[in-house]
């Protein structure tokens, strides 16, 4: 939910913002596949891209930028751009502007756990916890 009053969702590979009385507005568009949407108290809108293993923050005419991630998938942690993740799916933004990040991980094949990762204001990433969910 915005400050707005009106909820953020990915549909597709689009952002759409739902009114109270269910009118659809697309916000983004471009994303691969977008899962996780926050929304600040400002009305920036963040996108946790699935299948691009980024995050992304939506730019003023609907534009993504990637804020975080390389794009290929994996897990290392530090500045935002050179961090790895593996098929982030959820959000959540804190009173302080961390956003943390849930990631799906891959099967037990790829072996990938489930992990939550912090984004900070300042542009780091780190993990805060990993779990094995297939052992």
């Amino acid at each position: 939910m915005g400050p707005d009053r009106r909820l953020y969702v990915a549909d597709g590979t689009t952002v759409v913002r739902v009114s109270p009385e269910g009118a659809k507005e697309v916000v983004a568009e471009g994303f691969q596949l977008p899962f996780g949407v926050a929304v600040d108290p400002k009305g920036t809108v963040f996108v946790a891209d699935w299948e691009a293993d980024a995050i992304f923050r939506v730019e003023k005419g609907g534009k993504p930028r990637k804020i975080a991630g390389t794009g290929k998938p994996g897990h290392k942690d530090g500045p935002a751009l050179k961090a790895e993740f593996t098929h982030p799916s959820g959000l959540v933004l804190d009173g302080s502007g961390n956003l943390y990040i849930k990631e799906s991980g891959r099967n037990e094949e790829h072996g990938t756990p489930l992990r939550v990762r912090k984004l900070t204001p300042d542009g780091q990433v780190t993990t805060l916890a990993a779990i094995d969910w297939w052992k």
